[in-house]
Protein backbone atom coordinates (compact mmCIF):
# COMPACT_ATOMS: atom_id res chain seq x y z
CA UNK A 1 0.00 0.00 0.00
CA UNK A 2 1.38 3.40 -0.67
CA UNK A 3 0.06 6.93 0.45
CA UNK A 4 0.50 10.38 -1.08
CA UNK A 5 -0.97 13.89 0.62
CA UNK A 6 -1.36 16.96 0.67
CA UNK A 7 -2.47 20.01 2.61
CA UNK A 8 -4.06 23.77 1.44
CA UNK A 9 -5.31 26.82 2.85
CA UNK A 10 -9.19 27.63 2.63
CA UNK A 11 -9.07 31.69 3.51
CA UNK A 12 -11.69 33.04 1.06
CA UNK A 13 -14.01 31.83 -1.58
CA UNK A 14 -11.82 32.14 -4.16
CA UNK A 15 -9.69 29.54 -2.48
CA UNK A 16 -12.75 27.38 -3.00
CA UNK A 17 -13.39 27.82 -6.52
CA UNK A 18 -9.69 27.36 -7.46
CA UNK A 19 -9.39 24.01 -4.82
CA UNK A 20 -12.63 22.77 -6.56
CA UNK A 21 -11.32 23.28 -10.05
CA UNK A 22 -8.32 21.51 -9.18
CA UNK A 23 -10.45 18.07 -7.27
CA UNK A 24 -12.38 18.20 -10.92
CA UNK A 25 -9.28 17.58 -12.93
CA UNK A 26 -7.84 15.13 -10.50
CA UNK A 27 -11.24 13.32 -10.44
CA UNK A 28 -11.48 13.03 -14.78
CA UNK A 29 -7.94 11.65 -14.13
CA UNK A 30 -9.08 9.01 -11.72
CA UNK A 31 -12.35 8.24 -13.03
CA UNK A 32 -14.07 6.89 -16.18
CA UNK A 33 -17.33 8.54 -15.37
CA UNK A 34 -17.71 11.70 -16.93
CA UNK A 35 -20.42 12.49 -14.65
CA UNK A 36 -17.97 12.38 -11.10
CA UNK A 37 -15.84 15.30 -11.54
CA UNK A 38 -18.54 17.14 -11.63
CA UNK A 39 -20.74 15.97 -9.36
CA UNK A 40 -18.06 15.44 -6.71
CA UNK A 41 -16.46 18.77 -7.34
CA UNK A 42 -19.85 20.45 -7.21
CA UNK A 43 -21.22 18.26 -3.04
CA UNK A 44 -17.17 19.30 -2.04
CA UNK A 45 -17.49 23.09 -3.33
CA UNK A 46 -21.07 22.92 -1.10
CA UNK A 47 -19.42 21.90 1.80
CA UNK A 48 -16.30 23.95 1.50
CA UNK A 49 -18.94 27.63 1.58
CA UNK A 50 -20.40 26.04 4.91
CA UNK A 51 -17.35 25.93 6.90
CA UNK A 52 -15.93 29.08 5.34
CA UNK A 53 -19.45 30.92 6.58
CA UNK A 54 -18.72 29.53 10.10
CA UNK A 55 -14.61 30.57 9.83
CA UNK A 56 -12.23 32.36 8.61
CA UNK A 57 -10.14 29.95 7.16
CA UNK A 58 -9.11 26.18 7.60
CA UNK A 59 -6.77 23.85 6.30
CA UNK A 60 -7.28 20.84 4.27
CA UNK A 61 -5.57 17.10 3.88
CA UNK A 62 -5.96 15.42 0.83
CA UNK A 63 -4.48 12.20 0.88
CA UNK A 64 -4.32 9.40 -1.99
CA UNK A 65 -3.77 5.50 -0.60
CA UNK A 66 -2.93 2.91 -3.71
CA UNK A 67 -3.07 -0.77 -3.16
CA UNK A 68 -2.68 -2.76 -6.39
CA UNK A 69 -6.12 -2.41 -7.79
CA UNK A 70 -7.61 0.60 -7.00
CA UNK A 71 -7.07 4.35 -5.39
CA UNK A 72 -8.90 5.94 -2.62
CA UNK A 73 -9.20 9.78 -2.67
CA UNK A 74 -10.21 11.17 0.94
CA UNK A 75 -10.34 15.03 1.64
CA UNK A 76 -10.82 16.23 4.99
CA UNK A 77 -10.65 19.41 7.45
CA UNK A 78 -7.59 19.30 9.04
CA UNK A 79 -8.69 18.91 13.18
CA UNK A 80 -8.09 22.00 15.39
CA UNK A 81 -9.70 23.44 17.71
CA UNK A 82 -12.34 25.19 15.49
CA UNK A 83 -12.71 22.32 12.77
CA UNK A 84 -16.41 22.36 12.15
CA UNK A 85 -16.35 18.39 10.78
CA UNK A 86 -14.21 15.78 11.89
CA UNK A 87 -15.29 13.30 8.66
CA UNK A 88 -13.88 13.16 5.42
CA UNK A 89 -15.95 15.93 3.31
CA UNK A 90 -14.96 13.58 0.04
CA UNK A 91 -13.87 9.81 0.25
CA UNK A 92 -14.16 8.27 -2.98
CA UNK A 93 -12.35 4.76 -4.35
CA UNK A 94 -11.12 4.63 -7.85
CA UNK A 95 -10.21 1.26 -9.87
CA UNK A 96 -7.01 1.70 -10.99
CA UNK A 97 -6.20 0.94 -15.16
CA UNK A 98 -4.02 -2.54 -15.88
CA UNK A 99 -0.57 -1.95 -16.24
CA UNK A 100 -0.93 1.85 -14.47
CA UNK A 101 2.00 3.23 -13.57
CA UNK A 102 1.41 4.35 -9.33
CA UNK A 103 4.61 6.77 -9.44
CA UNK A 104 3.21 8.47 -12.96
CA UNK A 105 -0.30 8.49 -11.43
CA UNK A 106 1.06 10.37 -7.80
CA UNK A 107 3.01 12.68 -10.00
CA UNK A 108 -0.35 13.75 -12.07
CA UNK A 109 -1.72 14.76 -8.71
CA UNK A 110 1.37 16.52 -7.71
CA UNK A 111 1.29 18.77 -10.61
CA UNK A 112 -2.42 19.06 -10.33
CA UNK A 113 -2.29 20.02 -6.54
CA UNK A 114 0.97 22.40 -6.86
CA UNK A 115 0.02 23.64 -10.26
CA UNK A 116 -1.80 27.60 -10.01
CA UNK A 117 -5.03 27.98 -11.45
CA UNK A 118 -5.31 31.16 -13.98
CA UNK A 119 -7.50 32.75 -11.20
CA UNK A 120 -5.20 32.11 -8.55
CA UNK A 121 -2.12 33.24 -10.57
CA UNK A 122 -4.39 36.59 -11.34
CA UNK A 123 -4.94 36.97 -7.92
CA UNK A 124 -1.27 36.46 -7.00
CA UNK A 125 -0.45 39.15 -9.52
CA UNK A 126 -3.37 41.38 -8.55
CA UNK A 127 -2.06 41.38 -4.93
CA UNK A 128 1.52 41.78 -5.75
CA UNK A 129 0.40 45.15 -7.93
CA UNK A 130 -1.79 46.37 -5.07
CA UNK A 131 1.33 45.85 -2.33
CA UNK A 132 3.36 47.63 -5.50
CA UNK A 133 1.17 50.40 -5.56
CA UNK A 134 0.75 50.83 -1.58
CA UNK A 135 4.63 50.50 -1.35
CA UNK A 136 4.86 53.07 -4.11
CA UNK A 137 2.30 55.41 -2.39
CA UNK A 138 4.01 55.07 0.99
CA UNK A 139 7.47 55.57 -0.86
CA UNK A 140 5.94 58.93 -2.64
CA UNK A 141 4.87 60.28 0.77
CA UNK A 142 8.13 59.78 2.29
CA UNK A 143 9.96 61.13 -0.36
CA UNK A 144 7.74 64.63 -0.41
CA UNK A 145 7.83 64.61 3.04
CA UNK A 146 11.93 64.31 2.89
CA UNK A 147 11.78 67.27 0.06
CA UNK A 148 9.77 69.11 2.48
CA UNK A 149 12.52 69.01 5.69
CA UNK A 150 15.09 69.56 3.10
CA UNK A 151 13.67 72.89 1.90
CA UNK A 152 12.95 74.14 4.85
CA UNK A 153 16.79 73.36 6.22
CA UNK A 154 17.44 74.93 2.71
CA UNK A 155 16.10 77.98 3.72
CA UNK A 156 17.32 78.19 7.20
CA UNK A 157 20.87 77.19 5.89
CA UNK A 158 20.62 80.62 3.26
CA UNK A 159 18.88 82.26 6.28
CA UNK A 160 22.32 82.32 8.39
CA UNK A 161 24.17 83.92 5.15
CA UNK A 162 24.10 87.36 4.13
CA UNK A 163 21.55 87.69 1.53
CA UNK A 164 21.19 91.66 1.11
CA UNK A 165 22.72 93.79 -1.09
CA UNK A 166 24.41 96.25 -0.82
CA UNK A 167 24.86 94.85 2.95
CA UNK A 168 25.96 98.21 4.12
CA UNK A 169 23.91 101.10 1.86
CA UNK A 170 25.42 104.03 4.27
CA UNK A 171 29.57 103.18 4.02
CA UNK A 172 31.25 104.51 0.69
CA UNK A 173 34.49 102.91 1.09
CA UNK A 174 33.71 99.24 0.04
CA UNK A 175 31.07 97.52 -2.17
CA UNK A 176 30.52 93.46 -1.81
CA UNK A 177 27.76 91.12 -3.41
CA UNK A 178 28.10 87.36 -2.93
CA UNK A 179 26.08 84.12 -4.20
CA UNK A 180 25.54 80.78 -3.74
CA UNK A 181 24.15 77.98 -5.57
CA UNK A 182 23.76 74.40 -3.67
CA UNK A 183 24.38 71.49 -6.13
CA UNK A 184 21.28 69.84 -4.10
CA UNK A 185 19.18 70.92 -1.47
CA UNK A 186 22.16 71.74 1.06
CA UNK A 187 25.27 71.95 0.74
CA UNK A 188 28.41 73.08 2.61
CA UNK A 189 29.86 76.08 0.80
CA UNK A 190 29.53 79.33 2.81
CA UNK A 191 30.77 82.78 2.69
CA UNK A 192 30.12 85.55 4.85
CA UNK A 193 31.38 88.98 5.91
CA UNK A 194 30.67 91.39 8.64
CA UNK A 195 32.47 94.40 10.47
CA UNK A 196 34.85 93.63 13.41
CA UNK A 197 35.04 97.11 14.38
CA UNK A 198 34.50 100.37 12.56
CA UNK A 199 36.91 99.78 10.03
CA UNK A 200 37.92 96.33 10.24
CA UNK A 201 35.70 93.97 7.69
CA UNK A 202 36.21 90.28 7.82
CA UNK A 203 36.17 88.29 4.60
CA UNK A 204 35.09 84.49 4.52
CA UNK A 205 34.83 81.68 1.89
CA UNK A 206 34.94 78.40 2.86
CA UNK A 207 33.88 75.06 1.44
CA UNK A 208 32.94 71.55 3.41
CA UNK A 209 33.97 67.99 1.88
CA UNK A 210 31.16 66.04 1.36
CA UNK A 211 27.71 66.96 0.41
CA UNK A 212 24.23 66.98 1.50
CA UNK A 213 23.00 67.31 5.36
CA UNK A 214 26.36 66.37 7.46
CA UNK A 215 27.68 69.02 4.72
CA UNK A 216 25.55 71.51 5.35
CA UNK A 217 25.73 70.86 9.66
CA UNK A 218 29.38 71.44 9.74
CA UNK A 219 29.16 74.42 7.45
CA UNK A 220 27.28 75.94 9.99
CA UNK A 221 29.78 74.84 13.01
CA UNK A 222 32.65 76.21 11.48
CA UNK A 223 30.54 79.63 10.00
CA UNK A 224 30.02 80.09 13.90
CA UNK A 225 32.98 79.72 15.12
CA UNK A 226 34.76 81.73 12.24
CA UNK A 227 32.59 84.94 13.85
CA UNK A 228 32.31 83.92 17.07
CA UNK A 229 36.39 83.87 17.04
CA UNK A 230 37.09 86.92 15.23
CA UNK A 231 36.65 88.74 18.94
CA UNK A 232 39.81 87.67 19.59
CA UNK A 233 42.02 89.98 17.48
CA UNK A 234 42.69 90.74 13.75
CA UNK A 235 44.75 88.03 12.99
CA UNK A 236 43.47 85.47 10.57
CA UNK A 237 46.14 82.56 11.31
CA UNK A 238 45.28 82.85 15.03
CA UNK A 239 41.74 82.56 14.39
CA UNK A 240 42.24 79.81 11.73
CA UNK A 241 43.95 77.53 14.32
CA UNK A 242 41.32 78.09 17.13
CA UNK A 243 38.50 77.00 14.78
CA UNK A 244 40.99 74.36 13.87
CA UNK A 245 41.71 72.92 17.16
CA UNK A 246 37.69 73.37 17.89
CA UNK A 247 36.82 71.62 15.00
CA UNK A 248 39.04 68.49 14.99
CA UNK A 249 38.00 67.62 19.02
CA UNK A 250 35.40 65.23 17.76
CA UNK A 251 35.74 64.80 14.02
CA UNK A 252 34.39 61.18 13.92
CA UNK A 253 33.60 61.56 9.91
CA UNK A 254 37.74 63.09 9.69
CA UNK A 255 35.31 65.95 7.27
CA UNK A 256 37.24 68.79 6.81
CA UNK A 257 36.78 72.52 5.31
CA UNK A 258 38.53 74.47 3.15
CA UNK A 259 38.82 78.37 4.24
CA UNK A 260 39.77 81.45 2.37
CA UNK A 261 39.72 84.20 5.27
CA UNK A 262 40.45 87.84 5.53
CA UNK A 263 40.46 90.88 7.42
CA UNK A 264 40.64 93.95 5.83
CA UNK A 265 41.66 97.87 7.01
CA UNK A 266 39.12 99.93 5.31
CA UNK A 267 40.79 103.15 6.37
CA UNK A 268 44.37 102.14 5.02
CA UNK A 269 43.54 99.33 2.39
CA UNK A 270 45.79 96.95 4.51
CA UNK A 271 44.70 93.00 4.37
CA UNK A 272 45.72 90.86 6.51
CA UNK A 273 44.28 86.80 5.00
CA UNK A 274 44.89 82.89 5.20
CA UNK A 275 44.47 79.75 2.92
CA UNK A 276 43.68 76.85 4.37
CA UNK A 277 44.21 74.71 1.53
CA UNK A 278 41.22 76.74 -0.03
CA UNK A 279 41.46 77.93 -3.93
CA UNK A 280 43.45 80.92 -4.51
CA UNK A 281 41.92 84.12 -4.32
CA UNK A 282 42.28 86.63 -6.90
CA UNK A 283 42.57 90.58 -7.28
CA UNK A 284 41.93 92.32 -10.12
CA UNK A 285 43.61 96.06 -9.98
CA UNK A 286 42.06 98.90 -11.03
CA UNK A 287 44.76 99.19 -13.70
CA UNK A 288 42.97 95.36 -15.02
CA UNK A 289 46.26 93.49 -14.19
CA UNK A 290 45.25 90.03 -12.27
CA UNK A 291 47.06 89.15 -8.69
CA UNK A 292 46.36 85.55 -7.44
CA UNK A 293 46.87 84.70 -4.06
CA UNK A 294 47.85 81.40 -3.87
CA UNK A 295 49.86 80.73 -1.34
CA UNK A 296 48.45 78.06 0.95
CA UNK A 297 48.92 79.48 4.59
CA UNK A 298 48.27 75.34 6.33
CA UNK A 299 46.05 72.26 5.60
CA UNK A 300 42.31 71.91 5.51
CA UNK A 301 40.24 73.13 8.89
CA UNK A 302 39.33 69.97 11.42
CA UNK A 303 42.42 67.54 9.49
CA UNK A 304 44.18 67.28 12.34
CA UNK A 305 44.69 69.06 16.07
CA UNK A 306 47.52 71.64 16.95
CA UNK A 307 48.42 72.61 13.97
CA UNK A 308 49.34 76.63 13.45
CA UNK A 309 48.30 78.67 10.58
CA UNK A 310 50.20 81.41 8.79
CA UNK A 311 48.97 84.55 7.64
CA UNK A 312 50.11 87.62 4.66
CA UNK A 313 49.50 91.07 4.48
CA UNK A 314 48.84 93.03 1.00
CA UNK A 315 47.65 96.70 0.49
CA UNK A 316 44.67 97.49 -1.91
CA UNK A 317 44.33 100.46 -3.52
CA UNK A 318 41.30 102.17 -4.53
CA UNK A 319 39.13 100.60 -7.18
CA UNK A 320 41.14 97.05 -6.76
CA UNK A 321 38.59 94.32 -6.78
CA UNK A 322 38.99 90.84 -4.49
CA UNK A 323 36.90 87.36 -5.84
CA UNK A 324 37.19 84.74 -3.69
CA UNK A 325 35.23 81.39 -4.88
CA UNK A 326 34.97 77.47 -4.01
CA UNK A 327 36.06 74.89 -6.38
CA UNK A 328 32.45 74.35 -7.89
CA UNK A 329 33.82 76.74 -10.48
CA UNK A 330 37.04 75.68 -11.18
CA UNK A 331 36.04 72.40 -11.30
CA UNK A 332 32.71 72.21 -13.07
CA UNK A 333 32.44 69.67 -16.07
CA UNK A 334 31.27 70.31 -19.42
CA UNK A 335 29.99 67.55 -21.32
CA UNK A 336 33.11 66.52 -23.27
CA UNK A 337 34.71 66.02 -19.17
CA UNK A 338 36.45 68.88 -19.82
CA UNK A 339 37.28 71.07 -16.85
CA UNK A 340 36.34 75.12 -16.47
CA UNK A 341 39.87 75.65 -14.87
CA UNK A 342 42.08 78.14 -13.11
CA UNK A 343 43.35 79.37 -15.96
CA UNK A 344 40.02 80.30 -17.74
CA UNK A 345 38.63 82.10 -14.68
CA UNK A 346 41.63 83.72 -14.75
CA UNK A 347 41.64 84.62 -18.35
CA UNK A 348 37.65 86.06 -17.41
CA UNK A 349 38.72 88.18 -15.02
CA UNK A 350 41.82 89.36 -16.68
CA UNK A 351 40.01 90.26 -20.18
CA UNK A 352 36.31 91.73 -18.70
CA UNK A 353 35.63 94.91 -17.86
CA UNK A 354 33.02 94.48 -15.11
CA UNK A 355 30.34 96.83 -14.14
CA UNK A 356 30.71 96.31 -10.30
CA UNK A 357 30.66 93.56 -7.61
CA UNK A 358 27.44 92.19 -8.34
CA UNK A 359 27.75 92.12 -12.16
CA UNK A 360 31.05 90.39 -11.95
CA UNK A 361 30.05 87.38 -9.73
CA UNK A 362 26.92 86.99 -11.81
CA UNK A 363 28.99 86.96 -15.02
CA UNK A 364 31.40 84.56 -13.82
CA UNK A 365 28.46 82.34 -12.07
CA UNK A 366 26.44 82.34 -15.57
CA UNK A 367 29.38 81.69 -18.05
CA UNK A 368 30.10 78.48 -15.37
CA UNK A 369 27.11 77.51 -16.21
CA UNK A 370 26.74 77.77 -20.06
CA UNK A 371 30.08 75.95 -19.76
CA UNK A 372 28.53 72.99 -17.79
CA UNK A 373 25.95 72.74 -20.69
CA UNK A 374 23.27 70.60 -20.04
CA UNK A 375 25.69 68.44 -17.17
CA UNK A 376 24.08 68.44 -13.75
CA UNK A 377 25.95 70.59 -11.52
CA UNK A 378 28.28 68.77 -9.21
CA UNK A 379 29.28 71.20 -6.83
CA UNK A 380 28.04 73.42 -4.58
CA UNK A 381 28.86 77.20 -6.68
CA UNK A 382 29.71 80.23 -4.17
CA UNK A 383 31.38 83.65 -5.48
CA UNK A 384 31.88 86.49 -2.98
CA UNK A 385 33.44 89.93 -4.31
CA UNK A 386 34.70 92.74 -2.52
CA UNK A 387 36.00 96.38 -4.30
CA UNK A 388 37.68 98.83 -2.31
CA UNK A 389 36.97 102.30 -2.67
CA UNK A 390 38.11 103.97 0.23
CA UNK A 391 40.33 106.86 -0.63
CA UNK A 392 43.98 107.73 1.59
CA UNK A 393 46.72 110.24 0.90
CA UNK A 394 50.05 110.11 -1.17
CA UNK A 395 51.43 110.10 2.45
CA UNK A 396 49.18 107.53 4.58
CA UNK A 397 49.94 105.34 1.40
CA UNK A 398 53.54 105.09 1.92
CA UNK A 399 53.59 104.93 5.56
CA UNK A 400 50.92 102.13 5.23
CA UNK A 401 53.82 100.30 2.58
CA UNK A 402 56.86 100.62 4.26
CA UNK A 403 55.08 98.98 7.74
CA UNK A 404 54.03 95.89 5.43
CA UNK A 405 57.79 95.82 4.55
CA UNK A 406 58.90 95.81 7.36
CA UNK A 407 56.62 93.53 8.96
CA UNK A 408 57.89 90.47 6.14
Amino acid sequence: MLDYSHQTHIKAIEDIYNFRSKVFDIVKELSNNPISPSKLAGLLSSSLRKILSKQNSFTLDICFTFDEQTVQLRICEVETSSATNSKPLLEQHFSLPKNNNVLKIIKTMQCILLQKTREELMSEVEDKNHRLQVFLEKANLEKNRMEQELNIAKDIQLSMLPLVFPPFPERTDIDIYAKLIPAREVGGDFYDFYFLDEKHLGLVVGDVSGKGVPAALMMAVCKTLLKSSTCNGFSTANILSHVNNEMAKDNSENMFVTVFMAILNTSTGEMTYTNAGHSPTYIKKKSGAIIKLSTVHGPVIAAMYGLKYKEEKIILDPGDVLFAYTDGITEAHNEAGELFSDQKLCNLLLNTNFNNVEDTVKHIIQTTKLFEGSREQFDDITALCVEYKSTITTEEKLTVAQFATLYK
